[in-house]
């Protein structure tokens, strides 16, 4: 009809009445079935926030929950709204706070509206994406995020106004990530078992040893590895022996550099940036502890007392490195960030929650603190026990820890020792191949032609020599594919002689046979 109208204007309203009638007797979108929707998530939105927190109520309709407790899945959406479900399937959508307490109340009618008794089961996409919509949950509940395996509680680490989460990870773990992927790699290098004998303890003592044994020196009394001497400015070459362990340097944290005090004369320091470069080069599991004194381990005081780190020996004898940091800390949950991440190495911090408190400090802080450090120093220095005031993790990234585990040779790439190895394979496939180019290649030797017989072996054994290093690896492929080719030949001309005999003599033109 439009096509036959002659005016063009008057097409294109009849092209725009038709198009706004077609819209308008859509059918509408099926709503959530509360009356607290007040307002919708636009449709982009709609399902995908349907489907994450379907996952969500899938969880949490396979817990078994104590009575008295109300139990319910929400998620934020880009418009600020928030998704609710419960065990039942019931949903409603709340806009603003006082919906959303509305919500808890009709969904969770167990809890009676008391929040200690409701917890809250959000998705990962709510954590990372819409962590400020999070503070306007009830304070009091218990709210969990729900991940590709389990769900983990949050934790709130400050109570100001921004309110910021943490994931608890484990007893006294709060790993604080800004995405999916940043918790994955941070729980997994959490979870790496640690091995005792692996664990050193790197004394920095100028003039010392400018080499560190790549084996420890194990105490007699305690089976565990004892303090390893190196001169500060030889500590890159130090790590290069110590690929795969873990290191431990502690010292006082003064900005960027680490200052330590050693057992005789004045105290130094080593920056932020030379240590993390030389663990990343030598793919170190380096520990920098930042301790309440800068006296070195193994050293010893005044009262002929010898150093150690507080806890280190209840650390050491943890199987996982997460239980081993909560160890060597010794003081209250833990929060782990991550700091920077290249390709090969990352760099987490560890505090204590009690520094993440958002508390405002003021002229009385400022003093408590100096009251509390001296005072911890001069324990320190009566006790010989140093306290850890913090902790950062040089470490090989979960993909670069796994090539070095693919690794025979420790020096040499994986992909490097794999392509040397197929070579190989293909070359004692395709010996026989092999030795047919070489031999034309270069002639064996002929006795009469050396007037000594140490001439003769030496000839033989420089061009086997050569055969094996250089003709081989340049020449195993090409001849993999000769001999394949062979094969097939091979495999043709038998099915077509088999053939033949099943068939019997061919038949010729005059009557003969073939």
């Amino acid at each position: 009809m439009l096509q036959k109208c002659a005016d063009p204007a008057l097409a294109r309203w009849l092209a725009s009445v038709l198009v706004f009638l077609t819209i308008a007797q859509a059918p509408a979108a099926a709503g959530d079935g509360g009356a607290l929707a007040t307002s919708r998530v636009p449709p982009a939105h709609a399902d995908e926030a349907r489907d994450e927190l379907a996952a969500v109520t899938k969880y949490i309709r396979s817990l078994a929950v104590a009575p008295g407790r109300g139990v319910v899945g929400a998620m934020a959406t880009d418009v600020g709204h928030w998704r609710l479900a419960n065990r039942s399937g019931e949903r409603f959508t709340a806009a603003n706070k006082d919906e959303l307490a509305r919500a808890f109340e009709v969904l969770a009618p167990e809890a009676s509206g008391e929040a200690a008794r409701l917890a809250i089961y959000v998705d990962p996409n709510t954590l990372y994406r819409h962590a400020s919509q999070l503070r306007a949950l009830p304070h009091q509940a218990l709210t969990w995020v729900v991940g590709r395996a389990k769900a983990y509680r949050l934790i709130a680490l400050t109570d100001t106004k921004d309110r910021k989460f943490a994931i608890e990870f484990d007893a006294n773990l709060l790993l604080a990530a800004r995405d999916q992927s940043e918790f994955d790699e941070m729980a997994w290098q959490l979870s790496r078992p640690l091995q005792r004998a692996s664990v050193r303890t790197l004394r920095l003592a100028p003039a010392g040893p400018t080499g560190i044994a790549r084996l420890p020196t194990i105490d007699a009394a305690n089976r565990r590895a004892e303090p390893d001497l190196v001169d500060p400015g030889h500590v890159g070459a130090g790590l290069a022996s110590l690929t795969g362990q873990m290191v431990l340097i502690s010292g006082q944290w003064q900005g960027a550099r680490l200052v330590f005090t050693p057992e005789s004369g004045a105290s130094s320091s080593l920056g932020w940036t030379e240590l993390e470069g030389a663990a990343r080069r030598n793919d170190v599991n380096l520990i920098v502890v930042g301790a309440s004194s800068p006296r070195q381990p193994g050293t010893r005081n005044w009262l002929w007392q010898t150093a150690t780190l507080s806890n280190v020996d209840a650390a050491v004898a943890q199987s996982q490195l997460g239980a081993f940091l909560v160890a060597l800390a010794g003081d209250g949950p833990l929060v782990v960030r991550l700091k920077t991440a290249q390709q090969a190495s990352l760099v987490l911090e560890v505090l204590p929650q009690t520094a993440h408190t958002g508390r405002p400090t003021g002229p009385l802080d400022s003093l408590t603190d100096v009251v509390t450090g001296k005072l911890s120093e001069l324990v320190s220095q009566t006790s010989g026990r140093i306290a850890v005031e913090r902790l950062d993790l040089v470490l090989p990234t979960r993909a670069r820890q796994a090539e070095l585990d693919r690794r025979l040779v420790k020096w040499l790439p994986s992909n490097v020792q794999f392509t040397l190895a197929a070579i190989l394979a293909a070359g004692l496939a395709s010996l026989p191949v092999l030795l047919g180019w070489w031999h034309s290649i270069w002639p064996p030797e002929v006795r009469n032609e050396y007037a000594h017989a140490t001439g003769y072996v030496t000839a033989r054994l420089a061009r086997w020599l050569i055969f094996a290093a250089v003709f081989v690896p340049l020449a195993a492929l090409p001849a993999m594919a000769v001999l394949i080719q062979r094969l097939m030949r091979g495999a043709v001309g038998r099915e077509q002689s088999r053939r033949a005999t099943l068939e019997g003599p061919a038949e010729l033109p005059d009557g003969s046979q073939q």
